[in-house]
């Protein structure tokens, strides 16, 4: 009985002690960097050259902000999450903000890198009344909405009265903004318009959504697992490529059960059970 129980704390000790090195190992490249100010830059994603996987994963640290803030290098958004299990980064999105008489005001945005807005975790949305405001590509209109005038309406939802949203299409990084001054409308509603595309989560928990009239630029959600093309050269040992929600087409590097940590560093999958 003695020696099974001396057993048993030995077991424990050491999944403790594997735990313990899975939290503790880097998730940088060995010899970079993994923060920059208060933001873990984890690998493909890398600090500064011969640091990322390719060079369009590479971020740039600027010490000029107090703390560091890290930015994509190919787009200058700020970086403000990375997720390596779900391929997804968190950047700053500008607000496009129309207080003026003009008809029309345009947002153009364009990304020189291998990312796109994902069309399942952002929403296109306008605030304000008296506008319309959507999205076009190549030249083309692919969304937009009106929102409804209603100066009294205190709600805070995002349903059409004063704010509305649509979906955005796949294959999103190239792009236009716009806002178009409504004449049809009587009611003034608020006096400024905004436009943006911002994480739904983010936005459907703010306490007040018209604080975003009081922003410069909001949380977006982008895709980067499926512009990395798995293999095994690319997955850390104790990993392999996994097929993206039964999509069958995009393949991402991802832990083997009992691992856990970094599945593209070389040693960077660690056990976190004992078989």
């Amino acid at each position: 009985m003695a020696i099974q129980l001396v057993l048993q704390i030995i077991v424990l000790v050491l999944l403790f002690i594997q735990q313990a090195s899975a939290q503790n190992a880097s998730v940088a490249k060995p010899g970079c960097k993994e923060k920059c100010g208060d933001v873990t830059i984890s690998y493909p994603f890398g600090i500064g050259t011969g640091c990322s996987a390719e060079k369009r994963f590479k971020i740039h640290c600027d010490t000029t902000f107090n703390p560091p803030k890290p930015f994509l290098s190919y787009s200058n958004l700020e970086v403000l999450n990375i997720s390596v299990r779900k391929g997804t980064i968190h950047v700053n999105n500008l607000v496009l903000k129309d207080c003026t008489n003009e008809s029309k005001i345009e947002q153009v945005i364009s990304f020189d890198h291998p990312f796109d807005y994902s069309i399942t975790e952002n929403r296109f949305t306008a605030l304000g009344c008296d506008s319309l405001a959507f999205i076009t590509q190549n030249g083309l209109n692919i969304g937009g909405c009106t929102p409804f005038c209603n100066n009294t309406a205190k709600e805070n939802s995002c349903v059409g009265i004063n704010c509305c949203q649509i979906t955005i299409p796949p294959v999103f990084n190239q792009f236009n903004t716009s806002i178009i001054k409504s004449t049809k409308s009587g009611d003034s509603g608020p006096q400024c318009r905004y436009a943006f595309i911002a994480d739904k989560n983010w936005f459907g928990n703010l306490t007040d959504i018209y604080s975003v009239q009081h922003m410069e630029k909001v949380p977006a959600l982008l895709d980067w697992k499926k512009f990395l093309p798995c293999s095994d050269q690319l997955c850390s040992k104790n990993a392999g490529c996994r097929d993206f929600e039964g999509t069958r087409t995009w393949f991402f590097c991802s832990c083997y059960p009992g691992f856990a940590g970094n599945p593209y560093l070389p040693d960077g999958c660690q056990g976190t059970n004992l078989q």
